[in-house]
């Protein structure tokens, strides 16, 4: 039985065809490709301030139970 590994190819010539195919799209769709890049990412603010303070402090749910 032979173990199929998974992931991504990560060998020089696999980089460079990604990179180029992201080259590609985005010269074909350029208008739309600006678009996206000038739009904020939105997040919920209040789960942000909460990452933020567990991370800083640490969080305490382990004695909660």
């Amino acid at each position: 039985m032979q173990v199929q590994l998974q992931g991504i190819k990560t060998d020089l010539f696999a980089i460079e065809r990604y990179v180029d195919e992201i080259i590609t799209q985005i010269k074909e769709n350029s208008a739309a490709f600006l678009s996206t890049l000038n739009k904020p990412l939105t997040k919920d603010h209040i789960e942000h301030l909460k990452q933020l303070h567990d991370t800083e402090v640490g969080s305490c749910k382990h004695f909660e139970e």
